[in-house]
């Protein structure tokens, strides 16, 4: 269904309808899935893009709290503990530098 020429309205909405309204999750994650299979890409949650935005802004090194605030976290707490493995690992390239491929680590239990 198209819209009429003019109705739309921006709300700021990451998946917006015709009309700039929130989609149906439905037809939202039946896209989605469209759109992996035409692209033969394995189908991931939509939650794994978040973790991967997060992931991308700890290892352009930015400050927890940014990244905190931009996640909507309630604390830095809960960005620490959800992604406190990414920050061990930058300390490690940090630390070991050009050697850190070389190096075969063991998570303690």
């Amino acid at each position: 269904m198209k819209a009429a020429r003019g109705s739309y309205i921006d709300r700021n909405i990451v998946f917006a309808n015709e009309l700039g309204g929130y989609t149906n999750k439905r037809n939202l994650l039946r896209s989605h899935k469209r759109l992996l299979a035409a692209a033969d890409v394995n189908y991931k949650k939509f939650h794994a893009y978040r973790h991967t935005f997060a992931t991308n802004l700890f290892l352009q090194k930015k400050e927890i709290l940014y990244i905190s605030k931009v996640l909507g976290h309630s604390s830095i707490r809960e960005t620490e503990k959800t992604y406190i493995h990414l920050l061990d690992e930058q300390i490690r390239r940090e630390i070991l530098g050009e050697d850190y491929e070389k190096v075969t680590f063991c998570e303690a239990t």
